[in-house]
């Protein structure tokens, strides 16, 4: 009996293929509206390309002119000429212009600008953080005393 019931014994997994489910698409849950979007698009490109190509092979037609030529023509011309005149002048004037003021002119009086900070700021001056700037400008001042001639002396 038991090696009757070991004969008959099936596997309790179920392992065929799946049932077939023909109401679940293999594209996806959307396939149709994509389908339906891209076939609109294409539509619309190729009706696009038609109405260019439309345009592009008509007639050109330019309107003939009403009226009588200017009498003022030789006048607006002359204007004209005199303006584009006054615009290379000042092109030129523009590209030819040097500079107003120099590097070395705008460092020396920020040097100067800076020594009356210094002066003028006894806590940062107390707490030592001026210490390299005082050294340059004692330098500096000795050496200009320095080099002024002094008074009586023949050179």
């Amino acid at each position: 009996m038991h090696r009757q019931r070991l004969e008959n014994m099936r596997s309790a997994i179920d392992t065929r293929a799946p049932a077939p489910m023909p109401h679940l698409q293999l594209y996806g849950r959307d396939y149709a509206a994509k389908k339906r979007a891209t076939t609109e698009a294409a539509f619309s490109d190729l009706k696009m390309i038609q109405s260019i190509a439309k345009i592009m092979t008509r007639d050109i037609k330019v309107p003939e002119r009403k009226g009588p030529v200017s009498l003022n023509a030789d006048g607006r011309k002359q204007e004209i000429y005199r303006i584009m005149k006054e615009n290379h002048q000042l092109l030129q004037n523009i590209e030819t212009c040097q500079p107003v003021v120099r590097t070395s002119d705008m460092m020396r009086w920020d040097r100067m600008r800076k020594r009356y900070i210094i002066n003028a700021s006894h806590t940062m001056r107390m707490a030592g953080e001026y210490d390299d700037d005082i050294m340059r400008i004692r330098d500096e001042d000795r050496r200009k005393r320095e080099a002024r001639p002094v008074l009586g002396q023949v050179s």
